[in-house]
């Protein structure tokens, strides 16, 4: 199984981002300095990336999510740790829905990062119009690593040299490489902390070569991107070849950085564990329930009128 320790100061300040990223705005994705923010809104424009919106609570933007089913959100579980549907709205293509549930996957708690099970289930009250949900992918963590990958998310915005710096909403999707599955990482007393296989980790790597690599290969991709704190729920993207299409491996969940979240940072994405993919499985209604679900809500709509 792939290991890395990181420089000491990473996991310290690590410790203390996560803890915010519950109650934090949400930042997006941060790109390369030498590309434009068009590059990242053209991939996140195409399918199955633009499943991607925002989760929001009282109209305040709260983090990412990924729609798997017309009426389906997967999210963070930490971003929903009081675990209810009151004043919550997922925002996709710019319509809001309203959510009628909110069900978190985590049995640990939702500040627990090493266990890698930062997944809660969203259920609207109606389905989403005009928009592909993403088909998950069910293979093992091991099997992403060192394989290129799309990230997805919406919020806060930036770049590699100067960080989050913005929020406006839009969704932007990049690339990187999958460096490891499982981290283990050591603080600056020495006490270690060991991080589950079903996390993946992806560094931030600097195009121009200045800024000390992290992990894997220094070499950055295309469309190089990094998650942010709160960019929690974002959608990781592996293209399978047996469907011959994207689909969702993961969620982002926290990020490991050193002076600040930018080059040189990684990303860390839960996967789903076997459990929870089934768990998240059975909440997909089949094409014949969809049928029946958005044929009801017409009903009721046209009785109201």
């Amino acid at each position: 199984m792939p290991h890395h320790t990181p420089p000491k100061t990473a996991f310290s300040l690590f410790a203390s981002c996560l803890f915010l990223a519950a109650t934090q705005p949400a930042h997006a994705l941060l790109i390369r300095d030498d590309l434009s923010l068009s590059d990242y809104t053209d991939q996140a424009a195409l399918s199955p990336f633009n499943a991607t919106g925002g989760l929001h609570i009282n109209d305040d933007f709260e983090s990412s999510g990924v729609l798997i089913a017309p009426n389906v959100v997967l999210g963070a579980s930490h971003a929903a740790a009081a675990a209810s549907a009151a004043g919550r709205t997922f925002v996709i293509g710019g319509v809001a829905y309203e959510i009628a549930a909110v069900t978190r996957l985590d049995p640990t708690g939702p500040l627990d990062a090493t266990d890698g099970r930062d997944v809660a289930l969203y259920t609207l009250t109606e389905s989403v119009a005009g928009i592909t949900p993403a088909s998950l992918y069910n293979g093992t963590s091991e099997s992403l690593v060192g394989r290129e990958a799309v990230y997805t998310g919406a919020g806060f915005q930036g770049t590699g040299a100067t960080g989050p710096s913005g929020l406006d909403g839009v969704v932007l999707a990049g690339t990187n490489i999958i460096d490891a599955a499982g981290l283990t990482v050591t603080d600056a007393s020495g006490v270690e902390t060991v991080f589950a296989d079903s996390i993946v980790f992806a560094d931030f790597d600097d195009p121009s070569g200045s800024t000390p690599n992290f992990l894997g290969d220094a070499a950055a991709t295309a469309l190089e991107t990094q998650a942010a704190v709160g960019d929690s729920g974002g959608g990781l993207f592996v293209f399978n070849a047996t469907s011959g299409r994207y689909e969702l491996a993961g969620l982002h969940s926290f990020v490991l950085a050193g002076a600040q979240i930018g080059f040189g940072s990684g990303t860390a994405s839960t996967t789903f564990l076997p459990d929870d993919l089934a768990v998240i499985q059975a909440a997909i209604p089949e094409p014949a329930t969809a049928w029946l679900l958005v044929s009801g809500l017409a009903t009721l709509t046209r009785r109201r009128r």
